[in-house]
């Protein structure tokens, strides 16, 4: 379920005013992966919520552990196609 850009904005509306609903990073960072967001939508919403740098956002995001399987397997990925490419 990918949100648009307007439905993001206003769900991290809702949560800034809200502070996050008093949860800390990792909790909101959670529930975003339960609710099927992907990892740039979370990375945006973290760092809107938040108020980081989406570089700082995308570090609590890809090194979560809801996020960690999935940096492994683009890794790997990338290690991969990198392989090849010296063949």
């Amino acid at each position: 379920m990918v949100m648009d850009r307007r439905e993001i904005d206003d769900e991290c509306d809702r949560l800034v005013c809200a502070g996050g609903d008093g949860e800390e990073p990792r909790v909101i960072i959670s529930r975003l992966r339960m609710a099927g967001r992907s990892t740039v939508e979370a990375i945006y919403m973290v760092s809107k919520i938040y108020d980081l740098s989406l570089s700082a956002a995308k570090e609590m995001v890809v090194l979560s552990p809801e996020w960690i399987g999935d940096l492994r397997s683009h890794v790997a990925f990338h290690d991969d196609l990198e392989g090849r490419s010296k063949d």
